[in-house]
């Protein structure tokens, strides 16, 4: 797994650049991508933070990893939805887009409200396991289509979402798919 300090460092760098832009320019999409960071790092703090058995320690609770894994996960996704149809402007530029884009974050926060109903009553199943995997394949195909689109249109703005987001769903993809077969306990796979 990647030393905690590399991670945090650079979670710390991206927090601080986008508040100096933030104070800088004012643009409000930097608020979603300022909590796109702190989610993020509450994501890998979970996956740290972990004893061997998956438990978190906070004083006298304990929680298992795996209840707000996913949970984070999505979310993380729907703040950076957000910042990116923000900062594209896709509301002016790519109508279709921008109702895709605010229905698949509707559809997340449904999952995300599932999930939670799922953990309240079975605790981490199978099912709230196997849920994951259709909602992050639909979110790859989701972003495959705003890419197709906005490769098209090739104006400079969009290049700089597009790496990002890329970058963001090649990654996610290869991590699930590398840890598929492993123990959810596992932590080697998630940063592939």
């Amino acid at each position: 797994m990647l030393p905690p300090f590399i991670l945090f460092t650079a979670l710390t760098a991206q927090f601080f650049y986008i508040l100096v832009n933030w104070l800088f320019f004012k643009r409000a999409e930097y608020l979603y991508y300022t909590l796109y960071i702190v989610v993020l790092t509450l994501y890998f703090l979970n996956k740290y933070l972990g004893d061997e058995n998956g438990i978190i320690h906070i004083g006298p609770l304990e929680l298992s990893k795996l209840y707000p894994d996913k949970i984070l996960c999505v979310l993380s996704y729907i703040l950076y939805f957000k910042f990116g149809r923000r900062f594209v402007e896709v509301e002016i530029r790519y109508p279709s887009v921008e109702k895709l884009m605010k229905r698949t974050e509707k559809i997340l926060f449904v999952y995300i409200f599932i999930d939670i109903l799922l953990l309240a009553t079975t605790g981490y199943s199978k099912i709230e396991n196997a849920l994951f995997i259709p909602v992050n394949l639909s979110i790859f195909i989701v972003l495959i289509f705003v890419f197709k689109i906005m490769i098209l249109k090739n104006e400079v703005l969009d290049r700089f979402i597009l790496t990002g987001s890329m970058f963001y769903g090649i990654s996610a993809f290869i991590t699930m798919w590398v840890g598929l077969k492993e123990d959810p306990l596992h932590n080697d796979h998630m940063l592939a």
